[in-house]
């Protein structure tokens, strides 16, 4: 009779859930120090002894068969990385002019915030103008709010007497994603323990669990259920993701990644006698589970297509818990490894602008002449297993009309189906002869399913062919904001581990590129040093730290997708081999094959 009449009467406030039992251990919260030093100018020895030429680059790269194994630090020396730590905004963006004045915006109200003397908003690489000081001020505001306030919005909590309800504004997605994360740590804004897990005694309590705190005893936390290290890894991606996308939607850019990012390297031609043939090249690569953020096409058409611009920065969130001084040394190690290995797929994309894709592998013998030495060959797996059953089955009973080994074996080599119905009638008819015709008969069999279209497994795996492509058909490779007339490309990093954020610049030069597609390295390690720029790790928990990691990032698409006056930055049509990319399939991201695979081409 009243219930039309429940929405007016505000419900109770919901009250503290008593700390669970058994919790296990928090999982300590040990971020990676691998920050290699490498002096400015390191003299390079040409030959180490007299009559012994340095390996090449690509040669020690592939003899990594188990990267995480085998990685040392001898292999980032190889590469020339040089790790400066603690960068702020202005060490980690090169020009300054594109950012706004983010002291005077931090001091604006939002009321002033449209004054001709406040509002920056440059003109981007697209044509469109860059968000303003409105839009920065709303998502400080928000990412500003306490955590408590703002994961009691996410679940609708009815906040106590006298207390205004928070709006979360763009950042509801992200507090959901950073509420998911309280199930496994500990909320670090807090400078007491959320709750008394099961490794802590509770104090201050009696043992009907009531507090001596009456204002303590009325607020609503969120305590912890899990270790860190139990945590799904999906959870830290949607969290990134969605911090992100406060800034890059407004500058006109998503974040995505439709195929494997794949690091190649191909083996330096070796200088041998003109009459003798060289060895064919070996491509091998390295796989990262990085996305990328890519600027979105401005016409109508393109962009109902799916095509991107790209990529801006890497994207890359790693589930590595393990690290020193509880951990293994190796684990900061590894990961300064997968930092640099996204760095450097992104600026291989970068460099794909104007290029043709060459397909490794292309009019190579082994993707050309059948297996087995030209022959059919025979049964394969399951089909093997099948006629192995059918032959048995047919020996116990005595069938005489058995047609005999050979022929089935030809007849499934050859791609055909091993049983085919019989001359007096349809597949459809003799089902209807075999069905019972009493009405007594309530359970019918079902129709026989429909033949699948397409390719069988079997059949794929016959076919002699080269490797898929990897270029994204629906992106256009370009490098976006790059200087004019320098011989490096800076290449921008979001790197995530627990729930803290990092952003690296790394400067690839053009040599070092040059080197890792097969370039020759006769005078060492010519491209001088991979240099990282790295800032300090901000924690998501921490409300000021979250919002300085919001304007580092703010700074970083401003310089990413700044207009460039000379015409850099904006790609040209990127070639494609049509009648090849139509073959490549739907699949996304590419088969996961382990890292260093090598192929011959």
């Amino acid at each position: 009779m009243f219930g039309s009449l429940s929405h007016i009467i505000a419900s109770a406030p919901s009250k503290r859930d008593k700390p669970p039992k058994d919790v296990p251990s928090p999982t300590p919260v040990n971020l990676p120090q691998c920050q290699p030093q490498l002096p400015e100018l390191e003299p390079e020895e040409i030959n180490s002894t007299a009559g012994e030429a340095s390996p090449h680059l690509t040669a020690i790269l592939q003899s990594l068969i188990r990267p995480a194994d085998q990685v040392d630090l001898s292999h980032l020396q190889a590469l020339g990385v040089h790790v400066n730590p603690d960068a702020s905004l202005a060490e980690l963006v090169p020009d300054s002019s594109c950012l706004p004045d983010f002291a005077k915006w931090d001091a604006t109200v939002r009321e002033d915030a449209n004054d001709a003397h406040t509002n920056f908003q440059p003109e981007l690489s697209n044509g469109k103008l860059a968000p303003g000081a409105v839009k920065y001020l709303s998502l400080r505001e928000s990412l500003l709010i306490d955590n408590d306030k703002a994961f009691g919005a996410v679940r609708r909590i009815t906040p106590k007497p006298g207390e205004k309800p928070v709006r979360l504004g763009y950042c509801h997605d992200f507090f959901r994603n950073l509420e998911s994360l309280t199930g496994f740590w500990d909320d670090t804004s807090k400078k007491r323990p959320a709750c008394h897990t099961g490794d802590m005694p509770a104090t201050d309590a009696d043992a009907n669990g009531k507090s001596d705190d009456p204002a303590d005893e009325e607020d609503y936390t969120w305590c912890r259920t899990n270790a860190g290290n139990a945590m799904p890894a999906q959870y830290r991606t949607q969290l990134l993701t969605s911090f992100l996308k406060l800034v890059t939607y407004d500058f006109c850019c998503s974040i995505m990644s439709r195929q494997e990012p794949r690091l190649y390297i191909k083996a330096a031609q070796p200088s041998a006698n003109p009459s003798v043939p060289a060895p064919a090249h070996i491509h091998s690569y390295f796989s990262s589970g990085c996305n990328f953020i890519f600027r979105m096409a401005t016409d109508r058409e393109s962009a109902k297509a799916g095509i991107v611009e790209g990529p801006i920065a890497a994207v890359s969130p790693r589930h590595t818990t393990n690290f020193p001084p509880n951990g293994k040394e190796r684990e900061a190690l590894i990961d300064l490894c997968r930092e640099i290995i996204a760095a450097l797929i992104t600026a291989q994309h970068r460099a794909r602008e104007g290029r043709k894709e060459q397909r490794i592998g292309k009019d190579a013998w082994w993707a050309t002449k059948r297996r087995w030495g030209g022959g059919s060959g025979g049964p394969i797996g399951k089909e093997a297993e099948a006629l192995e059953s059918r032959d048995a089955t047919a020996v116990l009973s005595g069938d005489k009309d058995e047609p005999p080994v050979e022929t089935r074996s030809s007849a499934v080599a050859e791609g055909l189906p091993p049983d085919k119905p019989a001359l007096g009638g349809s597949p459809a008819a003799s089902s209807k002869v075999r069905r019972p015709s009493s009405s007594r008969t309530t359970v019918q069999p079902p129709d026989p399913k429909r033949p699948r279209r397409g390719m069988a497994i079997y059949d794929a795996y016959r076919m002699v062919r080269p490797p898929a492509f990897n270029w994204d058909p629906k992106t256009k490779y370009t490098h976006i904001g790059r200087q004019h007339g320098v011989g490096y490309d800076d290449v921008f990093v979001i790197s995530s581990l627990f729930h803290h954020v990092s952003i690296l610049r790394v400067r690839v030069p053009d040599r070092l590129q040059q080197v890792l597609a097969g370039a020759p390295d006769q005078n060492g390690r010519d491209w001088g040093r991979l240099e990282v720029w790295r800032t300090k790790w901000y924690d998501f928990f921490v409300p000021e730290d979250r919002a300085e990691a919001m304007k580092v990032a703010w700074g970083v698409m401003a310089y990413a997708m700044r207009k460039v006056d000379d015409g850099s930055g904006e790609g040209e049509d990127m070639e494609v081999d049509h009648d090849e990319s139509e073959k490549r399939g739907k699949s996304g991201k590419g088969g996961g094959k382990a890292n260093g695979q090598v192929s011959r081409g």
